[in-house]
């Protein structure tokens, strides 16, 4: 998919460093604030390990992505730059007049996700898949989008589409066991999800890092926090 393999995260595309396209969700306690992805390929994101403290109950997950362009700017958070503005409003513009023209849909979705603007990004995903069906990067941005924006039952059922298109799709394949384990309840299928993720994972240093989290989730509790929201 040619936008959505832009350097930037996971979550269908790679944004910092990288693992397989598409975003990847992740818990800052559990992979540091910094947001970085797990480099398969990530088009979206590259996991980090600033380490969890042992805990209870593992904190909730959060999208892991590129730091949107806003902050690097250093404007407030939730804001957005002249430039991403500028840029949204010119495709939206452009698509009003071609509103068949794919590449532009999922340009503008890729924005306003990068935006911040989930709910906004979740529609234009859907067009493109429509006309897209088997992009399996496109569907892991929208299961982010969704997850961010409270929906994270539709968001599992989007990563398990994708790893249906797409049955090596490290980013889709972490995601799922994020929300399984965090939003959903499932702790079970959380730790099944992130097991598979290490048969696809050949990096020794990423194998670790999601080793030692599968490990507190393990030592956790009774099952991840369900309900929780990205923070």
């Amino acid at each position: 998919m040619a936008d959505s393999k832009r350097a930037g995260v996971s979550p269908g595309r790679p944004q910092s460093p990288v693992v397989a396209s598409g975003r990847v969700l992740t818990s800052p306690q559990l992979f540091g604030g910094s947001l970085i992805l797990l480099g398969i390929g990530f088009a979206a994101g590259v996991l980090t390990q600033s380490m969890l403290a042992p805990v209870a109950s593992p904190a909730p997950p959060a999208v892991m992505s590129a730091p949107p362009a806003a902050a690097v700017q250093g404007l407030p958070p939730g804001a957005v730059s002249m430039e991403a503005h500028q840029a949204i409003e010119d495709l939206r513009s452009h698509l009003d007049h071609e509103p068949d023209d794919v590449d532009a849909r999922l340009r503008l979705a890729n924005a306003l996700f990068d935006a911040g603007k989930h709910a906004e990004a979740i529609p234009e995903y859907q067009r493109v898949l429509a006309a897209r069906p088997g992009d399996a990067d496109v569907r892991t941005d929208l299961g982010v989008s969704q997850r961010e924006s409270g929906q994270s039952a539709q968001a599992a059922a989007s990563f398990r589409q994708a790893l249906v298109d797409n049955p090596r799709h490290a980013n889709a394949q972490f995601n799922l066991g994020v929300v399984l384990a965090y939003d959903l309840g499932d702790k079970a299928g959380g730790i099944a999800a992130w097991e598979r993720f290490l048969d696809l994972e050949t990096d020794p240093q990423r194998q670790a890092q999601v080793r030692q989290a599968l490990a507190e989730l393990r030592n956790s509790n009774g099952k991840g926090p369900a309900g929780t929201t990205a923070p």
